[in-house]
């Protein structure tokens, strides 16, 4: 939505995303929950011990770096981390 609103006027975007334009200014005025705040420390946290264990990774031409970006979650079994499967969609 934000990326368009310099196109079109928001009152069209809603229309066209079918939800109102009084919820949309509605959700846009509330503050950041607490879940999405703890969710932003962690993820800084992760990053910063990611980028600080820089020396004890692979070589990212020959190694594992390159297979998964750093943000992709995976979703893995407990049963899956003796067997290295992992669990498919759900």
């Amino acid at each position: 939505m934000e990326s368009w609103r310099h196109i079109w006027p928001v009152e069209t975007i809603c229309r066209v995303m079918q939800i109102s334009t009084r919820g949309y200014r509605s959700w846009r005025s509330r503050p950041v929950s607490q879940r999405s705040r703890t969710d932003m420390k962690v993820l800084a946290h992760i990053r910063e011990q990611y980028s600080l264990s820089a020396a004890y990774r692979c070589d990212p031409v020959h190694g594992l770096d390159n297979l998964l970006p750093f943000d992709t979650l995976v979703d893995v079994d407990r049963q899956s981390l003796w067997t290295g499967v992992q669990k498919g969609p759900r």
